[in-house]
């Protein structure tokens, strides 16, 4: 089970070295190359944290979701029907 884990500790790494390579190739260069590059990298971070157990599972940012329901302060306002 550690060889497994540790196998695939040092594949992400690899991959994460092989995106920052990537990103800086690109540079200045193609911006959105490099941002392009950059996604797979934040992904493959958050995967390699997890596994060391420093942060919540993928796909959970640690808050629980929300709907966002316009309020009184919101652009949005809700009209009320008129009254009889």
């Amino acid at each position: 089970m550690e060889e497994m884990l540790s196998q695939k500790l040092e594949s992400l790494e690899k991959k994460i070295e092989q995106e920052l390579m990537s990103t800086k190739k690109h540079g200045t260069k193609n911006k959105c190359a490099a941002l392009q590059a950059l996604k797979p990298k934040k992904r493959y971070e958050m995967q390699l944290a997890q596994i060391d157990g420093t942060c919540p599972p993928s796909g959970s940012s640690g808050r629980p979701w929300r709907r966002s329901i316009p309020t009184a302060r919101s652009s949005r306002t809700w009209a009320l029907p008129p009254r009889p």
